[in-house]
This record gives structure tokens, sequence and C-alpha cells, in this order.
């Protein structure tokens, strides 16, 4: 059996930036809620380079 392919999400939420990784992966939590984007982009890069993950970034504000 295949394992699920998963994805790094970056949206932006009432309480600041939301990461997110879904499906969830077992044994770890990388989600996190912050309100400074610079800190959540980079928190999702970090998941990205150390898993391999693809990220989403469904803020807008990628290019700010």
């Amino acid at each position: 059996m295949s394992e699920p392919t998963h994805t790094i999400h970056l949206r932006k939420t009432a309480a600041g930036y939301s990461v997110t990784v879904e499906p969830d992966l077992a044994g770890f939590d990388f989600n996190k809620t912050v309100d400074d984007y610079k800190y959540a982009r980079t928190y999702a890069k970090g998941i990205r380079l150390y898993r391999g993950f693809e990220l989403v970034d469904e803020t807008g504000e990628a290019g700010a």
C-alpha cells in the first residue's frame, strides 16, 4: 500500500496565518497558526525542505 500524498497549506485566517499538513501525518503535528506571514511562510518552507511535501500558499501574498 502506498503512502498518501501530503500537502502543506498556508492560509489566511481570522487569527492570522494557518499552516497545515494534509492529510495528517501520524506521529507529527506540523499544524500551526501564527500572526505573521513571513514567519508562517518560513515555517511552511522548512517543512517542505524537511519532508519534501508540496507547499500551496493560498494567501495571495506570495509575491509580497
